[in-house]
């Protein structure tokens, strides 16, 4: 079985009623891989038909809120829904993935303590968790999280993920981008990330790549051009790295793609157009709740 992308949120920290935040599901065999977690995620997953106990593995890229909002909520609702013989969720993230994870759910100090404990003890919660197939004790969450740099992050048996450190708003947030090489091919996620040479080495060859396209590039100011990518920059990007697909999220009113969330006239065109004067393999605009196939 091929790979298949899922995009559940192909916008930005600015409101929208047609896309918000960043959160992508590739799809490999049996097994299911989440990159970011951000606004209404969990709900996404559910429109979807996508419960998420199936999501066996979650990256993050860096922690702005729109790539993570929904964290707590997707890790509460995993375990408080996931009774019965349920996959340990593997979490991985650059520096400060591991303690954002304690702050949420340690059971003892984590803001959601108070709601973890009543659900483990109080006898309607235990009720309910009994009639759903859940077998007591209850145990609260438990993942394996890890803070991660650039290399391999992991691997299975026909299947590795491995990252690059990229430039975005340092030194405050450490970002990364993800490679994920399957039998069948390799998606790459930029995450957000200026052009550097460290994601074009990442994403060499690669079948697709999944890129934030912040703006047009006539939007992008000078102290931008290092930390986010735009129409002309994740063309070439996508051009120097010689993949096959490009897929463009992260997307701002500014690039006229939508305006209060209709499409403008001509816009999504003139974009595309902005993106193959640069990149002459297949584009892809990314939006919300779209299946890609890879």
């Amino acid at each position: 079985m091929g790979m298949r992308l899922l995009i559940l949120g192909a916008g930005t920290p600015g409101l929208s009623a047609t896309q918000y935040g960043s959160a992508y599901v590739v799809s490999l065999g049996p097994e299911r891989f989440m990159f970011d977690c951000g606004p209404a995620t969990t709900y996404k997953l559910l429109r979807m038909g996508i419960a998420p106990a199936e999501i066996g593995y979650l990256f993050f890229t860096h922690h702005h809120y729109d790539h993570n909002a929904d964290y707590p909520g997707f890790l509460l609702s995993r375990w408080d829904t996931g009774y019965g013989e349920v996959e340990r969720l593997q979490i991985f993230g650059p520096q400060y993935t591991e303690q954002l994870t304690a702050r949420l759910i340690d059971p003892d100090t984590g803001a959601f303590a108070p709601d973890i404990r009543a659900r483990m003890n109080h006898p309607v919660s235990v009720r309910g968790f009994q009639a759903r197939g859940g077998i007591l004790p209850r145990n609260p969450p438990d993942v394996a999280v890890k803070d991660v740099g650039p290399g391999v992050v992991c691997r299975g048996a026909d299947w590795e993920v491995v990252c690059a450190a990229t430039q975005h708003v340092q030194p405050w947030l450490e970002s990364l981008a993800y490679r994920l090489n399957g039998s069948d091919g390799s998606i790459v996620f930029t995450g957000d990330a200026g052009p550097g040479r460290s994601l074009i080495e990442l994403a060499k060859g690669a079948g697709t790549l999944v890129a934030m396209c912040h703006m047009s590039q006539s939007h992008v100011r000078a102290e931008e051009r290092d930390a986010n990518l735009g129409t002309i920059s994740a063309g070439r990007v996508a051009q120097e790295a010689e993949v096959k697909r490009l897929v463009l999220v992260h997307h701002t009113r500014a690039i006229g793609v939508e305006t209060l969330g209709e499409p403008a006239p001509g816009q999504s065109e003139r974009v595309i157009a902005e993106v193959a004067s640069q990149f002459s393999g297949e584009i892809v605009l990314g939006k919300e709740l779209l299946h890609v196939p890879l």
